[in-house]
C-alpha cells in the first residue's frame, strides 16, 4: 500500500511539474501586459513635459499575460484611459493646490487575479466625473431626453460616456481629442470578452476597472 502511495505521490508531483512547464511555455508565446503598462511611464513623462501638470504614474501587481494580438487591443483602450486622465481628470497645479491637494497628480494601475479572473484598476487623483454635468451633455446630444433622465442615479448618468460619439469636452485637444473614443475603449475591452466599469468621486478621482 506504501509502495502505491509512493507512486502515487510521482505521478501526481510529474503532473504538477508538466503543467507548471506548460503554463510557462504558454507564458513565452505572451505579452506581460504589466511591461506593457510600465512602459506607459514613457508616454507620461513626455505628456507631463508639454503641460502644467506633474505626474507620479504606478504600475502594480500580480502577473498578467495576453496573446500579442489581444494585448494590443487592450493597450489602445488603457493609452486612451491614462491619456484621459493626463489631460481632463487631473487638475493642473495651482487647481490642485486650491483644492487642498499635492501639487502632484497620480495615476496607479493595479492588477488583482482571482482564481481564472483578472481586474485591472486605473485610478487617478483628479476632480472625478460629475454625473450632473455628463447628464446635461447628454440631453443637450440628444442620448436621452430631460424627463427620462430625471429617475437616474449619479452612476446611471456616468455610464454615458461609453454612449458612441458622447463628449463633455467641446475644445479639441492634441492629446485626448474631444474625448470622443469612450465607446471604442468599452468596445474593445468586450472585444477580449472583458467589462469595464468606473467609480468616481467628484473632486477625489476616478477608478475604471477593467474585469476578464
Amino acid at each position: 500500500m506504501s509502495d502505491f502511495k509512493t507512486l502515487l505521490e510521482g505521478k501526481l508531483e510529474d503532473f504538477k511539474n508538466r503543467k507548471e512547464i506548460l503554463e510557462d511555455l504558454d507564458n513565452l508565446l505572451k505579452v506581460s501586459i504589466n511591461d506593457r503598462f510600465k512602459n506607459l511611464e514613457n508616454m507620461v513623462e513626455a505628456v507631463t513635459q508639454d503641460i502644467d501638470k506633474e505626474i507620479n504614474y504606478e504600475v502594480k501587481g500580480d502577473s498578467f499575460y495576453l496573446e500579442n494580438e489581444k494585448s494590443s487591443i487592450l493597450m489602445d483602450a488603457a493609452v486612451h484611459l491614462i491619456r484621459n486622465a493626463l489631460d481632463h481628470g487631473i487638475e493642473n497645479k495651482e487647481e490642485r493646490l486650491k483644492e487642498g491637494k499635492n501639487s502632484i497628480g497620480n495615476i496607479k494601475v493595479s492588477f488583482t487575479k482571482s482564481d481564472n479572473n483578472m481586474t485591472i484598476r486605473i485610478t487617478d487623483d483628479g476632480k472625478g466625473l460629475d454625473p450632473s454635468m455628463i447628464s446635461k451633455k447628454a440631453i443637450e446630444k440628444g442620448v436621452i431626453t430631460e424627463e427620462d433622465c430625471r429617475p437616474l442615479s449619479p452612476k446611471e448618468k456616468i455610464m454615458f460616456i461609453f454612449h458612441p460619439g458622447f463628449s463633455t469636452n467641446d475644445n479639441a485637444s492634441e492629446l485626448s481629442g474631444r474625448g470622443v473614443g469612450m465607446d471604442v475603449v468599452k468596445t474593445n475591452i468586450e472585444k477580449l470578452n472583458g467589462t469595464i466599469d468606473v467609480q468616481r468621486s467628484v473632486g477625489k478621482g476616478t477608478d475604471f476597472i477593467i474585469k476578464f
